[in-house]
């Protein structure tokens, strides 16, 4: 999945995605105690009434610019591995299943 950068408010960047649906990124804005790695922003959908519904969290690589997140499966209901690859500054974010020609970065 490719997501574009169509804007940013209030702490979010908001994205277009090649499957026509609208995303949003956010720093994460809570603490994590007893956590050693915790997410550093969260991926949101956006609903056609402007409301977001949570998706995943992304957590940093040892890879600048690459995140790792899971995202659920809409057939079998499963959690499946991702890596996010910022592109251009974040003006695009390329998700794709963790193990397919994972990007280096």
């Amino acid at each position: 999945m490719i997501l574009k950068r169509t804007g940013e408010a209030r702490g979010a960047v908001f994205y277009m995605g090649d499957d026509g649906k609208k995303y949003q990124l956010r720093q994460v804005n809570r603490a994590y105690e007893g956590r050693a790695k915790p997410p550093a922003y969260y991926l949101e959908r956006v609903d056609e009434a402007g409301k977001a519904h949570y998706l995943s969290g992304l957590f940093p690589t040892k890879y600048t610019g690459l995140y790792s997140l899971d995202l659920r499966d809409e057939v079998t209901g499963c959690r499946l591995m991702y890596d996010a690859r910022f592109i251009l500054g974040g003006e695009v974010v390329e998700v794709k299943p963790k193990g397919k020609e994972r990007a280096r970065v």
